[in-house]
């Protein structure tokens, strides 16, 4: 291979190198630096007799090292991703208030309003919760905190994985509460009618 070539080579390697490390897979990395390099004519052959060539040094001493920086970079997305869509650690670690009273004195229980609504899962008891605090407890403002302690007091009610998550899936999916701010939460005009209107839900009729 002529000189010029080699230079001409050494020139494209950047844009050969980012070609490259744009491949996850070093065999594919590897496969593809082989089939660019092909491409400007050079053979297995040329690179055996060049040992020493800038060629061969940029191969794998940089691939090798870029390879390591872009893992290590993929890693460190895939971990903040995970947290955005998990909603970190705040989501599903809320303490709940401790002075929450669910028997208040000449008002309707909590055990008692659920006795009427039978919710059926946790959007519908997310709903209730807020409707109940909001509504008949008057409890202002209804937080994270208060869902957890209806939860944690609640006989037969599971404490939910990802609390603060399942809130906003239920704002999002059903209408019934208003997450806009979550250190607010209320039932929205949908929310409230579905409490005092729709619960409990009428069993589905056989055909």
């Amino acid at each position: 291979m002529a000189e010029q070539d080699i230079d001409a080579l050494l020139a494209r390697m950047p844009e050969i190198a980012t070609a490259v490390n744009a491949f996850k897979s070093e065999s594919v990395q590897q496969a593809a630096f082989d089939a660019l390099v092909l491409a400007f004519g050079v053979t297995d052959d040329n690179l055996k007799n060049a040992e020493e060539s800038p060629i061969r040094q940029a191969k794998t001493p940089k691939q090798t090292q870029t390879t390591r920086q872009a893992a290590k970079s993929e890693n460190s997305g895939r971990q903040k991703r995970k947290s955005r869509a998990t909603g970190g650690n705040a989501g599903a670690t809320i303490t709940p208030v401790k002075d929450l009273n669910l028997r208040p004195k000449g008002l309707e229980s909590f055990d008692d309003f659920i006795a009427k609504k039978l919710p059926r899962n946790n959007q519908e008891k997310f709903t209730i919760a807020v409707y109940w605090l909001e509504e008949i407890a008057k409890v202002s403002p209804v937080t994270l905190a208060h869902l957890a302690a209806i939860f944690k007091q609640t006989s037969g009610w599971r404490e939910p994985g990802n609390l603060k998550v399942g809130v906003q899936m239920t704002g999002f999916r059903k209408n019934t509460i208003d997450t806009s701010d979550m250190s607010n939460l209320r039932t929205t005009p949908h929310g409230r009618n579905f409490v005092e209107h729709d619960l409990p839900s009428k069993p589905t009729k056989n055909k």
